[in-house]
């Protein structure tokens, strides 16, 4: 078991400190000594329900006010400290990214926030001619049927040929892989996915 936390150090320290506090609040409990751990020595300390029993129930003493701090939101079918870590950099990579070009900045930070700016505002993609390029590719192989596309009337679908030539554009298989998963989100459903 070590020598998979011997390749993670900040993963073997945290699982260290919680052996510890454990075995400290153990021998606590016993009135042999007492501990006093702020979050600065460990910031995971506000994730411990320290009311709970641990002999009864460790799951809740460990990891009890978790879901109070991070409730689940809609869509999400779990929550943990990678979720967060991720969270927290998108939200720090969308600030640095939504700023305003500035003149100091360097080339390559320039040329990501103009992409960013360029794939997030519509007025500035319509102003550089940027309209729709998926809705101009839908139109040019017949469009959508059920928005009045081509493929209705005496001939509703479109040929294999036409089929190949779409995927031979595109570089995708026109063979179609199909796999069915359980739906992390409602246990009662299943998903159909198409590759």
């Amino acid at each position: 078991m070590w020598g998979f936390f011997r390749s993670k150090p900040v993963l073997r320290s945290k699982m260290m400190i919680i052996g510890a506090v454990w075995m400290v609040w153990w021998v606590g409990a016993c009135g042999a000594a007492t501990l006093q751990l702020t979050e600065q020595d460990f910031p995971e300390i506000h994730f411990m329900n320290l009311t709970a029993d641990p002999c009864t129930d460790f799951y809740q003493f460990a990891c009890g006010n978790f879901g109070n701090l991070h409730p689940l939101r809609d869509g999400q079918a779990l929550i943990d400290q990678f979720s967060l870590l991720e969270d927290a950099l998108a939200e720090t990579v969308q600030g640095l990214l939504s700023a305003p070009i500035r003149g100091d900045d360097a080339a390559v930070v320039k040329k990501a926030k103009f992409a960013f700016q360029a794939c997030t505002d519509r007025t500035f993609s319509e102003t550089i001619g940027l309209r729709s390029p998926e809705v101009e590719v839908v139109n040019k192989y017949g469009g959508f049927p059920i928005l009045g596309g081509r493929y209705g009337g005496a001939n509703p679908e479109p040929s294999w040929n036409e089929i190949a030539d779409i995927a031979a554009e595109f570089g995708i298989s026109i063979f179609f892989t199909p796999s069915l998963y359980a739906d992390a989100l409602n246990a009662s459903r299943n998903l159909l996915r198409v590759v």
